[in-house]
């Protein structure tokens, strides 16, 4: 595995964490077949919206291991563990912008979430079922609310 996973994204920013004594460990956990759908996520999904924005994006989560995603409280089936999913900000970028861009967009994405401090984007077919990929939620800290295709218009 090389460190450089796309143009702009390298493994360290995707694996990185605050979490006292996880770093080295989460970076660890990546298998060759998990880095695979790593560079998918960087090329599929961010690096597009880093060309559309003309900014560097800052990865807040990217890849997860399972005692990281416990200890963040993530979900059990976290798209994170099989890193096909990041949080995310654009400095100086509104995330309404953010999520406006990519709902709009022509990205095939699994699920983004606008939440209160970012963005989160995950993989969609064949990483994600057809049938829950292209997933739109607003998160407001208590609930999510599913956000239709058509409202956008």
């Amino acid at each position: 595995m090389i460190n450089q996973m796309s143009k702009h994204f390298t493994l360290a920013e995707m694996t990185k964490t605050s979490r006292k004594g996880l770093q080295e460990k989460n970076r660890k956990a990546v298998t060759p077949e998990l880095y695979e759908a790593g560079e998918r996520l960087c090329e599929d999904l961010l690096e597009p919206i880093r060309e559309h924005f003309k900014k560097p994006i800052t990865i807040s989560s990217g890849f997860r291991c399972l005692v990281l995603n416990k200890r963040v409280r993530g979900a059990a089936n976290s798209q994170h563990c099989k890193f096909e999913a990041a949080d995310f900000i654009i400095d100086g970028v509104n995330l309404l912008s953010i999520f406006d861009y990519i709902t709009r967009s022509a990205l095939r994405f699994g699920q983004v979430i606008l939440e209160p401090n970012w963005i989160h984007i995950s993989l969609g077919h064949p990483y994600r079922s057809m049938d829950s990929s292209g997933e739109m939620m607003v998160y407001d800290g208590k609930k999510y609310t599913h956000i239709q295709k058509e409202s956008m218009a």
